[in-house]
C-alpha cells in the first residue's frame, strides 16, 4: 500500500471535540489516554504509536485501516484514527492514533 499525503495528514474529529483527561497503563490495553467530549462527557480510549519509518507507517496504517472495517460484539469499537506527521530536528516523525470507545473497568462491584 503506497501513502499519499492525505493520508500521514488524517486528522480526527476527536481531536477537536475532545479533551485529554488522563493518562494510563494497565495489563488490558497497555498505555493510553482518556479524552473527554467537551459538551456530552463521553469518554474515548486512545492509542498511540510514532515511527520514523515509512514502510512501518504503511504496514501499521493498513492494519488500522483493517481494524477500523472490523465490527465483533466482542471487540472495542474503533471510533476513528489518525495519522499525524511530525519534524523534529534532522527527523521526521509519524504518529498513529486510534481511538476507541471506552468502558471504564471496575469489576469490584461484581464480586460483592
Amino acid at each position: 500500500m503506497s501513502l499519499t499525503q492525505f493520508d500521514v495528514d488524517r486528522v480526527s474529529t476527536i481531536d477537536k471535540t475532545h479533551s485529554h483527561v488522563h493518562n494510563y497503563e494497565n495489563l488490558v490495553f497497555g498505555p493510553h489516554k482518556i479524552f473527554k467530549h467537551l459538551t456530552t462527557n463521553e469518554l474515548v480510549l486512545v492509542k498511540e504509536k510514532t515511527t520514523n519509518s515509512k514502510i512501518e507507517l504503511s504496514h501499521d496504517s493498513s492494519n488500522v485501516e483493517k481494524r477500523y472495517n472490523l465490527r465483533h460484539a466482542n471487540l472495542l469499537e474503533m471510533k476513528d484514527w489518525s495519522i499525524i506527521k511530525k519534524s523534529q530536528m534532522c527527523a521526521t516523525f509519524y504518529q498513529i492514533k486510534t481511538y476507541f470507545h471506552y468502558h471504564p473497568t471496575n469489576l469490584l462491584h461484581l464480586i460483592a
